[in-house]
Parts: C-alpha cells; sequence; structure tokens
C-alpha cells in the first residue's frame, strides 16, 4: 500500500513589527486645534491597530496588506492634554503597545487688538489718520503667539512673537495716502486672528 504525505508550512512569528504614527495638522510642542485628529500611519500587514486616549479605547483599524492604517477619533472633549497610547495586535496573536504620546488640543485663540499709539495719532483720537511718515502700532494678542504684519499686496513688513504679557507693538513707515496693512497672530495650535 501506497502512504502519501503532505508538506506542512508551519510560520513562527513571536515578535510585532514597530508601530509609526502621525498626528495630522500636528504643531510645534504637539498642539493641535481639531477636536477629531485624523491619525495615520505603518505598522505589520494585516494587523489590528487600536487608539487609546487617556487610557480609554477610542478607535480601532487594520494594516492592509501593504502595513498602512488611518483613523479618525471621535470627539476629543475639551481643550486641554491627552495622552495618546497605541496597541498592535498581528495576525499570531502578538501583542506589543507603543506611546505614549502626549498631545494639548488648543482651539480658541485670544482677541487680537491693534491701535495706533496716541503720540502718532495726529488726527482725531482713532481716525488712524497722521501727518507722520513713521509711526508705532501697539496690540495685544495670544502670549506666545506668532505675529506677522504684511502690506495688503502680501510683503511682510515684520514678524515676531507676543511677549508672555500679550502686549505688543510695532513700528511702520508710511507713504502719503491710504496705507493698508493686514496683521495677523498664529498661536502654537494653528489658530489665528487677523485684522486690517
Amino acid at each position: 500500500e501506497e502512504i502519501r504525505s503532505a508538506a506542512v508550512s508551519l510560520v513562527i512569528d513571536t515578535q510585532v513589527a514597530d508601530l509609526e504614527w502621525h498626528i495630522s495638522g500636528i504643531h510645534e510642542d504637539k498642539y493641535i486645534n481639531t477636536v477629531t485628529p485624523e491619525i495615520s500611519g505603518t505598522s505589520e500587514p494585516n494587523s489590528k491597530i487600536t487608539v487609546f486616549v487617556n487610557g480609554i479605547e477610542k478607535a480601532a483599524a487594520y494594516t492592509t496588506a501593504g502595513g498602512h492604517w488611518g483613523v479618525i477619533l471621535p470627539t476629543l472633549g475639551n481643550d486641554g492634554n491627552y495622552v495618546l497610547t497605541f496597541k498592535v495586535e498581528d495576525i499570531a496573536g502578538n501583542v506589543k503597545e507603543f506611546g505614549p504620546q502626549e498631545i494639548t488640543l488648543d482651539t480658541v485663540i485670544a482677541p487680537l487688538t491693534v491701535t495706533l499709539r496716541e503720540v502718532d495719532d495726529s488726527g482725531k483720537l482713532g481716525d488712524w489718520i497722521t501727518n507722520k511718515s513713521h509711526v508705532n502700532i501697539d496690540g495685544t494678542a495670544e502670549a506666545g503667539s506668532t505675529l506677522t504684519i504684511k502690506t495688503q499686496g502680501g510683503v511682510v513688513v515684520t514678524t515676531f512673537e507676543v511677549g508672555s504679557d500679550g502686549h505688543w507693538s510695532a513700528e511702520l513707515d508710511l507713504s502719503n495716502g491710504n496705507n493698508i496693512f493686514v496683521v495677523e497672530s498664529v498661536d502654537k495650535a494653528g489658530n489665528s486672528q487677523q485684522k486690517e
């Protein structure tokens, strides 16, 4: 009697590949300004990626055959600090955790104010009419935000970081006639305010 046997291929997998992730719209110092951030990245193909926010499971996705994955987190909540952690489970059942990733949600920027310094306002106070060709403007903005002053044509006149007290000032050279400048403040999360 002839006995036949079939070849069996057994794959031993005891490790999980590294996880890479990127948070869409993340800014300097890990600030974001959206309450539903999108996270994407790569890991071992056909693995389950689970995302936790402050230790609570919030989203999950499976990597593609190419190892790519992505999720959109449900609404985070109020502005403040959050900690993200990740769990990867591959098709062999191996599990590995990654993180933490700290982020700061900031959806609001402090009001921007702009005034012509009183000593340079030679017309009626507050009418923005002056007989001077070199003036100072003052105002308030969010502390630590980047303030940029441009001409109406988009040429940058000056840019600087607003001090810790939220007050700022700048010098402008004027030409005869109507001078239009655009003042914009942008905070660390990318929120912005603009005035002309």
